[in-house]
C-alpha cells in the first residue's frame, strides 16, 4: 500500500499528465482555429428578405457543410432547451447569445414556466425576430416539467440546454457538435465560466465541481463519471440515447440536472472532455444553486434524486455494473441533504436514508469498504468526531511531507494551458466579430 506522501506524488503526476494532455488538445484546437479546420460548419448565407417564411432559416442552415459521419439534415441539428421563470433581467442576453451561434442549424425551445414578470413578452418578441425560437407556455409546474415539455417538442438529433440567466459563447454549438461527431462519443462536456452576481459570499470551494479532472476522449467509468459537475448546460447529448433509455427530468424535484446526468452517464459508453470554457454560468441571489445553501424544504430533494437513480439502474439492469458508483453518489446526496437540513427536516432525511439502505442491504454490502464505512459514519453522529480527527491527521501529514518542486512544475503547466485557452478565446471572439 502506498504511503500518504507516495500517493500524493502519484496524484500530482496524474494531474501533470492530464494537464499535458490538455495542452496538447488545446494546441491542436488553436491550430485548427487558425487554419480553418475542415470539420467546421460553413456559415450559411444570411437571409436577405426580412419577411422570410417561418422555418426558412433552419432549412437554409441545414445545407451547410457537415462533419464526416453526420447525416444530412433537413431541419435543426441541435435542439437547445431553455426553461424560463421570471428571468426578464437576464433573458435577452441569453437569447442574444443563442441567436448569435455560428452553427445556425439549431432550434431554441423556450418554455415559459408560469412567469409573472415580462419573460413571456420577451420570448414572443424574440420569436417574431427569429423563426428558430419556439415558445411554449405553461403553468408553473417546476423546472423539470419545463425541460420535459421542451424535450417532447425537440426535433433535432442532438440536445443541449441553457438556463435563462446564462449564455453560450458564439461557437459553443458548433464546437460541441463537431467534437461529438469527430470523436464518435456519446457525450461532450465543455468548460464553464462562472460569473458571480451575488450579494452574499459563496463557499470558497464552490468552483471545485466545475474543474476538469480528465481531458479528451475517455471511456465512461466510475472515475470519469464521478469527476464532473452534473449540470446539463455544458454538455451535448444524443437524442437517440435519451429515447432508448427513456431519460427525462424528475418532476416535482429540484436539482433535476443531477438525475438526468447520472442516468445518461450510466447508459453512455464514451465521453469527450473539451477543456474550453464555452458556457457562461451566472451565479446570483435567486439561482437554484445559490439558494440551495439556505433552503430547508428542498435540500432533501437530493436524496429523492438518488432514490430515482436506483430505480433507473434497476429497470435497465445496470446495478451490477454501477453499484459502487451509485453508493458513492448516494453518499454525496445524503451529505448535501444532512448538511443543509435542520430540525424535523434533518431527522426526516436521516430516516429516509436509513430506510433506503435497509431495504437494499444486499447491494449496499457489495460496495467497497471505504464507501460503506463513510456512509455509516455519515449516518451515525457518534463516529463523526473520530472521523474528523482522522481527516485532520491526514491533512497535517500532507502539509508536513509535501515537497514544493512537483507542485511548482504542475502550476507551470497549468499556467501554460491557461495561456493557450486565452489565445483560443481571442480567436473565437475574432471569428464571432467577423461573422457579425
Amino acid at each position: 500500500m502506498l504511503s500518504g506522501h507516495s500517493q500524493r506524488h502519484k496524484n500530482v503526476q496524474h494531474m501533470k499528465e492530464q494537464v499535458e494532455f490538455s495542452i496538447k488538445e488545446n494546441t491542436k484546437l488553436l491550430n485548427m482555429l487558425s487554419g480553418q479546420n475542415e470539420l467546421s460548419f460553413d456559415p450559411p448565407a444570411k437571409q436577405e428578405q426580412a419577411g422570410a417564411p417561418a422555418g426558412s432559416a433552419v432549412a437554409d442552415s441545414a445545407s451547410q457543410t457537415l462533419p464526416q459521419g453526420l447525416p444530412a439534415a433537413t431541419s435543426a441539428l441541435v435542439s437547445i432547451i431553455v426553461p424560463v421563470y421570471n428571468a426578464e433581467r437576464y433573458l435577452k442576453n441569453c437569447l442574444d447569445s443563442l441567436r448569435a451561434q455560428s452553427l445556425e442549424a439549431i432550434e431554441i425551445i423556450c418554455v415559459n414556466n408560469g412567469s409573472t414578470d415580462d419573460s413571456l413578452a420577451i420570448l414572443h418578441e424574440y420569436a417574431e425576430l427569429d423563426p428558430r425560437i419556439i415558445v411554449i407556455s405553461q403553468d408553473n409546474l417546476g423546472p423539470s416539467a419545463a425541460r420535459n415539455a421542451a424535450l417532447r417538442r425537440a426535433q433535432a438529433p442532438y440536445v443541449m440546454s441553457c438556463d435563462a440567466d446564462d449564455s453560450f459563447d458564439s461557437n459553443m454549438c458548433q464546437m460541441m457538435l463537431n467534437t461529438l461527431v469527430r470523436e464518435d462519443v456519446d457525450l461532450v462536456i465543455c468548460g464553464m465560466r462562472v460569473i458571480y452576481d451575488v450579494s452574499e459570499r459563496m463557499p470558497e470551494n464552490i468552483n471545485e465541481s466545475y474543474r476538469f479532472r480528465y481531458f479528451g476522449k475517455q471511456v465512461v467509468t466510475f472515475q470519469t463519471a464521478f469527476s464532473n459537475n452534473v449540470s446539463a448546460c455544458n454538455k451535448i447529448f444524443k437524442r437517440e440515447l435519451i429515447d432508448k433509455y427513456e431519460i427525462d427530468f424528475p418532476e416535482g424535484l429540484l436539482f433535476e440536472d443531477a438525475y438526468f446526468y447520472e442516468a445518461y452517464m450510466t447508459a453512455a459508453q464514451t465521453v469527450y472532455f473539451l477543456p474550453v470554457p464555452l458556457y457562461n454560468y451566472l451565479r446570483h441571489d435567486t439561482s437554484i444553486m445559490s439558494t440551495a445553501y439556505t433552503m430547508q424544504n428542498t435540500s432533501t430533494d437530493h436524496l429523492l434524486i438518488g432514490f430515482r437513480l436506483w430505480d433507473f439502474l434497476e429497470k435497465n439492469t445496470l446495478l451490477d455494473s454501477h453499484g459502487e458508483y451509485f453508493w458513492s453518489r448516494f453518499k454525496q446526496y445524503a451529505t448535501f441533504a444532512f448538511k443543509h437540513s435542520k430540525g424535523a427536516k434533518y431527522a426526516e432525511a436521516k430516516r429516509l436514508a436509513r430506510a433506503f439502505i435497509k431495504e437494499r442491504k444486499s447491494s449496499f454490502n457489495k460496495a467497497s469498504f471505504k464507501t460503506r464505512t463513510s456512509i455509516i459514519i455519515l449516518l451515525n453522529t457518534k463516529f463523526k468526531v473520530l472521523y474528523a480527527i482522522y481527516c485532520l491527521a491526514q491533512w497535517l501529514t500532507g502539509k508536513l511531507s509535501r515537497s514544493d518542486a512537483p507542485y511548482n512544475e504542475l502550476i507551470g503547466l497549468i499556467n501554460q494551458n491557461l495561456a493557450l485557452e486565452a489565445q483560443i478565446k481571442e480567436l473565437l471572439t475574432e471569428d464571432a466579430y467577423r461573422a457579425g
